[in-house]
């Protein structure tokens, strides 16, 4: 959803807006398939071509859990507090400051940038979310249990050891050829092998 940066208001531009999950890109290149949607209510400020974005993001994301690889969902809501400045301001900035010590404060680093003169409204939405996603689907509770399928995650992790140890076993590149060695070497005849 582009928006004229000129078009919003200093006073305000409030919105509610929904977009598919599963047309968010990189959603979907992060946490594979997607069902649902993206929903926000945003109120955008427009502060001299620097457009503040304030407003809640609620979406319910598709995940799989990093313990026990059970699918599960997880609803992220975040509080939007972002600054979108003009990328030509801040190159412009960059270059002066080219060669002096810049010291950042906590509220330079929740800023955005959007080029040209319309600000990309998807993108800085997704960009919160996959700020805000947790990184795995489930937690350890106080019992050392998944919260997804409540199995004992050192149980879970000793079997996918094991199971990994015994594919390895399995599966070794010199197998085949020691059994040729011994096959070849059992029809030599016993005086020729010294």
């Amino acid at each position: 959803m582009r928006i004229p940066v000129d078009q919003i208001a200093e006073n305000g531009w409030t919105r509610t807006v929904e977009f598919p999950l599963q047309d968010l890109k990189r959603v979907v290149e992060t946490f594979g398939p997607q069902t649902g949607s993206l929903r926000a209510r945003v109120v955008l400020k427009n502060h001299q071509g620097c457009i503040d974005v304030r407003g809640e993001l609620v979406a319910d994301l598709k995940l799989s859990c990093g313990i026990c690889l059970e699918d599960g969902s997880v609803r992220v809501e975040v509080p939007l507090e972002v600054m979108v400045a003009p990328q030509a301001q801040w190159e412009a900035g960059h270059r002066a400051a080219a060669h002096e010590e810049v010291r950042l404060s906590v509220t330079d680093l929740d800023v955005s940038f959007y080029e040209g003169d319309e600000l990309d409204l998807t993108q800085v939405l997704e960009d919160e979310l996959l700020i805000a996603a947790p990184e795995r689907l489930s937690e350890e509770d106080e019992e050392g249990n998944c919260s997804v399928c409540h199995r004992n995650v050192e149980a879970v992790l000793e079997e996918r050891q094991a199971t990994v140890m015994s594919d390895a076993a399995a599966f070794h590149p010199f197998r085949e050829m020691a059994g040729r060695m011994k096959q070849d070497l059992g029809k030599l005849d016993p005086k020729k092998r010294n």
